[in-house]
């Protein structure tokens, strides 16, 4: 073992065990990667078989429900959509302030 590691070894003994078990988790990971790699928590596994079981009967969002959900403010969007509807408000805003006084 290097120095390193027992360095590393020491400081995670000092944390709460719930933080050991996290860094516990991480070696094992990483010294058999493979086997960690496409591991699902209990929840994630429920989430997987709901979705399975509403995609069976065809339980799926129309283009309508899609859209109406885009167009709710309260939408959370992807950060490029954010910027980029961000970036057209202040574009407005400058055209606007230019009318204003020009």
């Amino acid at each position: 073992m290097t120095k390193l590691l027992e360095e590393a070894i020491e400081r995670v003994k000092a944390l709460p065990e719930p933080d050991q078990d996290v860094a516990a988790e991480f070696l094992l990971g990483f010294a058999d990667y493979d086997r960690m790699r496409y591991r699902l928590s209990d929840k994630q596994l429920r989430e997987v078989e709901i979705a399975k079981d509403e995609a069976r009967p065809g339980k799926f969002a129309s283009q309508a429900e899609i859209d109406k959900a885009w167009d709710d403010p309260r939408t959370i969007r992807p950060a490029e959509d954010v910027f980029g509807r961000l970036e057209a408000l202040h574009t407005q805003t400058v055209e606007a302030s230019k009318n204003d006084h020009g």
